[in-house]
């Protein structure tokens, strides 16, 4: 049932924000289809699956690129010289890989478990003192994406549930999100979280392990949040890399609008992105796209 019918779109004409020029899609008239699927829909049909790294927060600001959710510890007091220069050794390593169009997810995989094992084997025995950790990140935030404050605003007016699906570290996600006040109700994470042992890193909760390429089915199931599902079968899915065009895989849906940001090798993995996401956004920190949608839905 439409509760507005003037808000469905009748053509890509009525959207401008779908037709600058970096704005990209595949099929424009599947996106109008998808969009006006979701108005119809409405707040009490709608989900919205996140990531965080480079997706909540923008790839690049004053030309600097940001830090990940794992990067922005380097830094912090407690974590020592050989972390750091382990830590960046392994992104020179493995980032290429992640990023390559050439090479099949299924070669990947192995490799990015490599990656997040290795981090992790890098992070224990550090001192964990949550005290000292949420003032370096206070101190040093990854700044999110123009219109994210409004954009988490409008989906807990509408008690819209948030999917927060993050591959990087959960209790840098989880106080990132509070320290901003977005970490409402409605808002979930699933993410590696840390097993702190006498006060030092020992490992990540629980037995599996994510990484870029495994969000999907099995890590959403039997977890609060999908419990909240019942009944809301439109997905606005936003992500920044190939594996993330998979986070709504685990979740029962009839329409899945994926929004991807390319923030690196626009033009060797423009293609790519356009195969898996419906809308690609290029250079874009913002979230607007989004926004413009949601005034549609909400």
């Amino acid at each position: 049932m439409i509760e507005d019918s003037t808000k469905v779109l009748k053509s890509i004409n009525e959207a401008d924000w779908l037709s600058k020029p970096h704005v990209h899609m595949k099929d424009p008239e599947e996106v109008i289809e998808k969009i006006n699927s979701i108005i119809q829909g409405g707040s009490k049909q709608l989900q919205v699956v996140f990531d965080f790294d480079r997706t909540l927060t923008k790839h690049h600001e004053n030309g600097v690129i940001t830090h990940s959710s794992y990067g922005v510890l380097e830094t912090a007091p407690t974590f020592p010289q050989n972390f750091t220069e382990s830590s960046r050794a392994n992104l020179a390593k493995y980032r290429p890989i992640e990023t390559d169009p050439n090479i099949s997810i299924e070669e990947k995989t192995p490799i990015m478990v490599e990656w997040w094992t290795k981090g992790i084997e890098a992070m224990k025995g550090i001192q964990w003192d949550l005290d000292v950790v949420e003032k370096h990140l206070r101190d040093n935030q990854q700044p999110l994406r123009d219109g994210t404050t409004a954009c988490f605003e409008q989906l807990q007016n509408a008690r819209v549930p948030v999917l927060v699906f993050s591959a990087g570290l959960g209790d840098v996600v989880r106080i990132a999100l509070e320290q901003r006040g977005l970490l409402t109700s409605n808002v979930h994470i699933i993410s590696n979280f840390l097993k702190i042992e006498d006060g030092k890193i020992a490992g990540y909760i629980g037995e599996n392990l994510i990484h870029v390429f495994n969000k999907n089915e099995l890590l959403i199931k039997n977890t609060p949040y999908y419990e909240e599902l019942s009944g809301r079968t439109n997905v606005i899915l936003l992500g920044d890399s190939t594996g993330d065009a998979m986070m709504a895989d685990g979740i029962s849906h009839n329409n899945v609008l994926k929004i991807g940001f390319l923030n690196t090798e626009i033009e060797e993995c423009l293609t790519q992105f356009k195969d898996l996401f419906d809308i690609v956004l290029t250079d874009d920190q913002t979230m607007d796209v989004l926004n413009h949608i949601l005034k549609l839905v909400l």
